[in-house]
């Protein structure tokens, strides 16, 4: 927010509300000649992330703000990109499962 305010008095606006407005915003302001040191302080601005696993998430605030993604999953360590590459297919087969029912419920299918 202090950022924000700095930019504000500058005549610069910036709309950090969510990650895609933060981007719309760095987007508008391309041809602007300090937007390498902007960048640069929007990044040292934003929170350090936090990795926890769901089951020890009071919130289960499990958002990235940064993509703009209501829910997000990664494992940092290299020997554990397998797991990563399981639970991404896992993932996009059940996204694909649900849009099979959902297109057979709208067809009228019950099976």
């Amino acid at each position: 927010e202090s950022l924000v305010k700095a930019l504000g008095a500058q005549g610069i606006k910036m709309d950090i509300t969510s990650g895609k407005s933060l981007v719309s915003s760095l987007e508008k302001m391309a041809d602007h000649p300090q937007i390498d040191a902007i960048k640069a302080l929007t990044i040292r601005c934003m929170m350090l992330s936090k990795y926890c696993c769901t089951s020890e998430s009071a919130d289960h605030s499990l958002s990235h703000f940064a993509l703009n993604l209501p829910l997000y999953t990664h494992f940092t360590s290299p020997i554990r990109r397998y797991a990563d590459l399981v639970v991404h297919r896992v993932l996009k087969c059940a996204l694909e499962i649900e849009s099979l029912v959902k297109q057979k419920l709208r067809a009228g299918v019950n099976e």
